[in-house]
Formats: C-alpha cells, sequence, structure tokens
C-alpha cells in the first residue's frame, strides 16, 4: 500500500467548498504528488447525520459546531479512525475554510514536498508559527509561541499525542458569569495571557497589537458568542500546548522575511510596553485613536 495523506477539511458553509477543494487539490498536485490522496470535508453548518462521497477520494459528512472548527476536525479524526486503515505513518493535513483568507497564504502553494515530509517524518507540526515573544501561562504551561490551526501537517502517530482537538474544560471552569469580569478569578491562564486576549476580541492595545476584525466590548448580548470565540483561540492555543508537553516541535513554513517574524514581534512588544504604539499612524488607525 502507498503511503497516503489524509486531508481533514473543516467548513462552516459549503459556499466556499468548490474554491476549497481546488486550493487543497493544487497543494496536493504540487506538493504530495507521490502521495494517495484522500480527502474528507466536515461541514459544520450541517446538523444531522450525512456522509456523502461527491468524488474519487472525497467525501463530506456532518460537523460539529458546539466548538468551532475543533470539535467538527474532532468529528472528522473520529470518522477517519472508524475506517480502520489510517496508519502511523499517514500524513494528516488539518485544515478549515479561512485557508485562503490567510495573509500568508502563498507559502501552503510553496511548501517543498520532501522537506515537508523530512519534517514531518521527525515528528514535528508544519504549518504558520506565531508568536509574542513573551512567555504566557495557559493551563499551567508556558508558550510563546504556537502554530495557527487553518493549516496543520503532521503524521497520524504525532496526531494521536495531541488529541482530542476539544478542550477537556467546561465553560465554568474558565469563563465569568459577568460580561465585565469575562474569566473566572481562578482560571489558569496568566494575567498577561487574560489580557493579551481581552485586548484581542475587544479591541484594546495589547502586548501582540492586534486586534480581531469583529472586536467589540464585552455585554450580555454578545457574552455567548465571544466565549465561543474564545474557546477557538484557546483550542488553538492549548494544542500548541500540548505539543510543548509531548516534547514535540514546530516547524514554520512561512516565507522568511527581513525582519524576522520574532524581531517584528519583539519591536511591537516594546511598543506596546512603552506607549510608542500612539505615534506609528497604522496602530493609531487600528485601536481607534
Amino acid at each position: 500500500m502507498s503511503r497516503r495523506l489524509h486531508v481533514i477539511h473543516v467548513q462552516t458553509t459549503a459556499k466556499r467548498q468548490e474554491e476549497s477543494l481546488a486550493a487543497i487539490g493544487r497543494i496536493i498536485a504540487r506538493t504530495f504528488p507521490q502521495l494517495e490522496a484522500r480527502i474528507l470535508v466536515v461541514d459544520n453548518a450541517v446538523t444531522t447525520p450525512h456522509e456523502q462521497r461527491i468524488a474519487a477520494g472525497i467525501s463530506v459528512i456532518r460537523g460539529d459546531n458546539s466548538g468551532r472548527e475543533f470539535t467538527g476536525l474532532d468529528r472528522g479524526i473520529a470518522w477517519l479512525e472508524e475506517q480502520g486503515d489510517v496508519l502511523p505513518d499517514a500524513v494528516i493535513l488539518l485544515c478549515n475554510d479561512t485557508l485562503l483568507r490567510d495573509v500568508e497564504v502563498e507559502d501552503f502553494f510553496r511548501l517543498d514536498g520532501d522537506d515537508a515530509l523530512r519534517q514531518v517524518d521527525r515528528g514535528r507540526l508544519l504549518g504558520h508559527v506565531d508568536c509574542v515573544v513573551m512567555p504566557m501561562g495557559v493551563f499551567g504551561t508556558s508558550i510563546d509561541h504556537w502554530v495557527r490551526t487553518n493549516f496543520v501537517l503532521c503524521t497520524y502517530s504525532v496526531l494521536r499525542k495531541i488529541t482530542p482537538l476539544r478542550l477537556p474544560f467546561e465553560d465554568a471552569e474558565i469563563f465569568s458569569h459577568s460580561p465585565d469580569e469575562f474569566f473566572r478569578p481562578d482560571v489558569r491562564l496568566s494575567r498577561r495571557y487574560q489580557g493579551f486576549l481581552r485586548g484581542f476580541l475587544e479591541g484594546h492595545p495589547n502586548l501582540s497589537l492586534w486586534r480581531w476584525h469583529s472586536a467589540g466590548r464585552f455585554h450580555a448580548d454578545n457574552f455567548e458568542a465571544f466565549k465561543l470565540k474564545a474557546k477557538a483561540i484557546l483550542c488553538e492555543h492549548y494544542l500548541s500546548v500540548k505539543a510543548k508537553r509531548q516534547g514535540l516541535e514546530f516547524a514554520d513554513i512561512t516565507r522568511r522575511r527581513f525582519p524576522s517574524k520574532e524581531t517584528r514581534a519583539r519591536a511591537r512588544l516594546l511598543l506596546y510596553l512603552t506607549g510608542a504604539w500612539r505615534l506609528v499612524p497604522g496602530f493609531r488607525r487600528r485601536f481607534g485613536l
């Protein structure tokens, strides 16, 4: 049996399915032409039992949107395991329908296939790696780098070390009953991390100097929606927490730039800590000054 590539792609709507599958097909054809590829589309907009083969090697199943893309991925992984033919050395690509909206999307189409296989065979997780260069505590583990979960490559044996991808905590263990407080006082997230996440979601300056495109003040009417978004970010970061605990390494597929990603992160941190970000027009516009 030839080595297989299993793609698990989560979509929130079928509107971008054709476009996403075309992009995945381009990646496979350029990067992994020697692998036998199978694609599983997990549709989180479908809530009733559903399983359909739409083309050779491509199936669609219903999803699970209770934890956004992460519970959808968990459903896809469970379905794949139920088939009983996924081997430990199989290459796994986890992705979702934000793939083509990534600002560094071209990196996905520039991957060196031979190098990617060498990296995953060393037990590494491949993807875009983000950083804040100032360690933050996430459920008892300190991290400053994490892999974006819109595109993650690894082997099945590595995937099993970090699944399930949903959080192993109930909402009541994380969030307060009050939008003003948001997190529980005893939540196992460092103050630095809480400030980073709240700033990103509410649109306030934070150590990354980024804000969510739908940022806004927390209040009773949007509290549940913001908790769901916060959980998705926590899931992304917790994946990297689990990888770190397992001794797994990340391989950044981002095209090298000057200055480096870490240097730019350090510069943003310095601007934040000194308040000098207020002198930069782009940051002033980003945070509404």
